[in-house]
């Protein structure tokens, strides 16, 4: 890749303002040399068996993406497109078949409550051990989630999970004031909170994460061409949030990556900081593993000396980033397949081809 003067970034908050962050007077780019000695590539090979999980753990999920908001709010760009990501990477390594997910783009709020209805008959049928996840990508305003003109209350959807008789109700919201969604008692900040994970067998109720607090707003990027917040989810589900190095991430890990990450990217791009929040409502403990790095085809592991913004682009099309910090490895489940791999740290770009199509290991 050439060089360029300058190269900017653009965080368009869900509320509708838009705004231009520098992130660099002038980019050089070089092959890194070294890139090949830290980056390894390994086929799906994995010691953890998920087999147990899928057998006992019914799976089904409720993926809204929803571009578009009233005449007052301007359309989003990528809210569509990270419903569909997220539901990818359930079908890929969260164990979620593919009817078990119910995609819904830029439905009318009839057709959603219509899902609902139905979603509600099929828990009355589902085996006890049973999972439900929601998750929004879209407007909102500060009681409801806008959807076109139509709007959709968040009490509501909130009664509509605690309704379900799946002993776990998990639901990931992606839009400005989405901590609203929350009661004021019991809601909290993640912090520095040590989060016990779920346990499938023994645990029962509700744990929701928001993208925002109450009165915060949501941004998305046109250089990563997701929100930040979404953006962070994927890459800890496909593995970078794994941080105990089990090949699985649970629902702990995620909470703990997902706030920390989206948090230093709005702090990085200079707008008003991003801050998730969540409220969890359980009994019981033990671990709630929500991916399995052992379902994917390929890995690519990321050693513990690199630093930087990584992009991962397959068929000129962006897969994943995430910011990688020296100290500790990052392995990151993938798809078959020819990838150009950059690294991005302050002016300097690495870039580097790796073709995952094989089942050899590359030093």
């Amino acid at each position: 890749m050439s060089h360029t003067n300058s190269f900017s970034t653009y965080a368009c908050d869900k509320s509708g303002s838009q705004r231009t962050i520098q992130t660099g007077k002038r980019a050089f780019t070089w092959v890194l040399i070294m890139l090949t000695c830290v980056l390894c590539v390994l086929t799906s090979s994995s010691s953890v068996d998920a087999s147990s999980h899928k057998q006992t753990i019914q799976r089904y999920a409720l993926l809204i993406g929803h571009n578009r908001g009233d005449r007052y709010l301007p359309g989003l760009r990528f809210a569509q497109d990270d419903a569909k990501k997220v539901a990818r990477v359930l079908r890929q390594l969260g164990g979620y078949k593919s009817n078990q997910i119910k995609l819904m783009l830029s439905p009318s709020v009839q057709q959603v409550r219509i899902t609902m209805k139905h979603i509600r008959h099929l828990f009355r049928r589902a085996h006890r051990n049973s999972i439900f996840l929601f998750y929004y990508s879209g407007h909102a305003r500060k009681q409801h989630f806008q959807l076109g003109n139509d709007t959709l209350p968040f009490a509501e959807v909130r009664r509509f999970a605690r309704s379900l008789s799946a002993r776990v109700r998990i639901m990931l919201i992606d839009s400005c004031y989405s901590g609203r969604i929350l009661r004021a008692k019991g809601a909290k900040r993640l912090r520095s909170i040590r989060w016990r994970p779920i346990d499938d067998l023994r645990t029962r109720g509700v744990a929701i994460l928001t993208s925002s607090e109450a009165n915060g707003r949501s941004y998305e990027s046109d250089t990563i061409k997701s929100s930040l917040f979404t953006s962070s989810l994927l890459a800890g589900l496909r593995g970078a949030a794994d941080k105990n190095k089990d090949q699985r991430v649970s629902f702990g890990e995620i909470h703990q990556y997902v706030y920390q990450q989206t948090l230093s990217r709005s702090s990085r791009h200079n707008v008003e900081v991003q801050r998730p929040s969540h409220q969890l409502n359980l009994r019981g403990q033990g671990p709630l593993y929500i991916s399995f790095l052992s379902r994917a085809p390929s890995h690519m592991v990321f050693a513990h000396a690199l630093k930087g913004h990584i992009f991962l682009y397959r068929q000129g099309q962006l897969v994943q980033d995430f910011y990688k910090s020296p100290g500790k490895s990052v392995e990151i489940g993938v798809n078959k397949g020819v990838y150009q791999v950059n690294v991005r740290l302050h002016k300097w770009l690495g870039q580097q081809t790796i073709d995952m199509r094989t089942q050899t290991r590359t030093n």
